[in-house]
């Protein structure tokens, strides 16, 4: 069931000013609920809070916390102060391995501030990569060679049919 609220001092940077807050509440078999706060065209999707704390976008688990996702986008956020473009790497979903093995095989420290039980991230000024609980893994680097190498690490193979690699920050006509 949901209940549409609606406010305009929490959207000022939307085109109308306005924005709908709107909340899910438990009934017709939900067991919780969640707080949708932001609905944009610009973003594309929808970004919502339940009543843990745990953090959604576009109806999946991002972090368990608004702290963790906040770190999270600074981990990607901070790579923009080492070089302007980097290469993106995102796995297929049955491919990827466990977090132990990941440790072993990225051979990268951990982020603690960014990762939870949703997402664990690794990283350096060369490389960061985050794994989160549906399996996907995205990795960041410098080269397309580190990329090819990173995501070889990852899948445990070095073809690449297990895996997309692009230009980040994308550019529409970019490879």
């Amino acid at each position: 069931m949901r209940h549409p609220v609606h406010l305009s001092l929490l959207w000022p940077w939307s085109e109308s000013g306005s924005g709908t807050l709107t909340v899910t509440l438990p009934g017709d078999g939900d067991e919780h609920y969640y707080v949708e706060c932001l609905e944009e065209q610009l973003i594309q999707g929808f970004f919502a809070l339940d009543q843990w704390g745990t953090v959604w976008l576009d109806e999946k688990v991002q972090a368990s916390s608004i702290e963790h996702f906040i770190e999270g986008e600074a981990v990607i956020d901070e790579l923009m102060d080492v070089q302007s473009e980097w290469c993106q790497g995102t796995t297929s979903l049955q491919v990827v391995r466990g977090i132990e093995w990941l440790d072993e095989h990225l051979a990268l420290p951990h982020i603690d501030e960014a990762s939870s039980q949703y997402g664990v991230w690794w990283g350096n000024d060369q490389v960061r990569a985050v794994r989160w609980t549906t399996g996907q893994v995205r990795a960041y680097a410098r080269t397309m060679e580190e990329m090819r190498e990173v995501m070889a690490r990852v899948t445990g193979r070095s073809d690449d049919s297990d895996y997309s690699v692009r230009t980040w920050p994308y550019r529409a006509g970019a490879p």
